[in-house]
């Protein structure tokens, strides 16, 4: 089931509901961090000793963030566990 935020433009004639698409989580690894860092998801996997397959799974939004990986990723990627807590919620 797709996630949408309600949005309402109070400067437009008409005061219709607007929504929007809560980004995938493969979605914002790709864009986020492979792609602004220019890092294949080749060298992802590699790097942090998983499969090709299990990071082209994630970013085709056909697999889940488990833990371990949410780990992995917070590691490579220099972000807080914070972070990836936040990423187990998708």
């Amino acid at each position: 089931m797709q996630r949408t935020i309600k949005c309402k433009h109070r400067n437009e004639k008409q005061m219709n509901d607007e929504h929007i698409k809560t980004p995938k989580m493969g979605d914002i690894i790709k864009k986020e961090f492979l792609d602004s860092l220019g890092i294949s998801a080749y060298r992802l996997a590699k790097e942090i000793n998983v499969s090709t397959s299990s990071i082209l799974d994630l970013i085709h939004n056909k697999r889940k963030i488990s833990v371990e990986m949410s780990l992995c990723l917070s590691k490579f990627f220099g972000n807080s566990h914070v972070s990836s807590n936040t990423w187990e919620m998708f």
